[in-house]
């Protein structure tokens, strides 16, 4: 690897200094980056589209029997598991979707009592067992049974 001093800062070839790392440091700097919203974002775009925001791409043989390039394999993975992807967000959008219908109900009850001169008490926070016991998450017919 080697280092460049220009204008008072040093710099390094990227490749060069990921090719010199021991597989432990690759793998922590992988783990840090992973995390990186951008980095999401475009790895993200690669895997649905085929290429980045900026119009880059890995390697792909798109079609064969076994997956080759990472990139392959990647979306292989993404088509075999795509049923419990998507089965898992439409559960968590849909107990947000009860949260917030609960949530709305309460605050109109509370609203109701307190205009009509009722008992009313400062609301306490939500639990996910008071969503249930409001009638318009029973009623919700919006959210399939997956």
């Amino acid at each position: 690897m080697e280092a460049k001093i220009e204008g008072g800062r040093i710099s390094v070839n990227i490749v060069d200094m990921l090719c010199s790392l021991s597989l432990e440091d690759k793998r922590s700097i992988i783990d840090t980056l992973s995390c990186d919203d951008e980095i999401l974002a475009d790895v993200t775009a690669q895997l649905l589209d085929g290429w980045t925001e900026a119009g880059s791409y890995g390697g792909r043989i798109g079609g064969a029997i076994e997956p080759f390039t990472p990139l392959d394999k990647a979306r292989r993975e993404i088509a075999l598991r795509s049923g419990e992807v998507a089965k898992k967000e439409i559960e968590d959008l849909c107990n947000s979707l009860r949260w917030a219908k609960a949530s709305e109900e309460r605050l109109s009850d509370w609203g109701f009592k307190m205009y009509h001169g009722g008992p009313v008490t400062m609301l306490p926070p939500l639990t996910y067992g008071d969503t249930l016991k409001y009638e318009v998450v029973k009623r919700e017919k919006s959210c399939p049974t997956i």
